[in-house]
C-alpha cells in the first residue's frame, strides 16, 4: 500500500475502534469453584449506596 492509502486506512480503523462497542467476555454462572477472589469481590460489592447502609466503615 502506498503512503497515504495506508494513512487513511489506519485512520479509518482507528475510528471504527471507538464507534463500536467494548468485547467482554460473557460468564453463564460460573460455579463456585471457577470464581477468582477479584471476581467474587466484584459480584458482592454494591454498585452504589444501598439505603441504610453506612458509607464507611466503623
Amino acid at each position: 500500500m502506498s503512503s497515504p492509502t495506508r494513512d487513511r486506512v489506519l485512520g479509518h480503523l482507528d475510528y471504527v475502534g471507538l464507534l463500536q462497542p467494548a468485547i467482554h467476555q460473557e460468564t453463564h454462572a460460573p460455579s463456585p469453584d471457577e470464581i477468582t477472589n477479584e471476581q467474587y469481590r466484584a459480584y458482592t460489592r454494591p454498585v452504589h449506596d444501598v439505603g441504610g447502609e453506612r458509607d464507611v466503615p466503623i
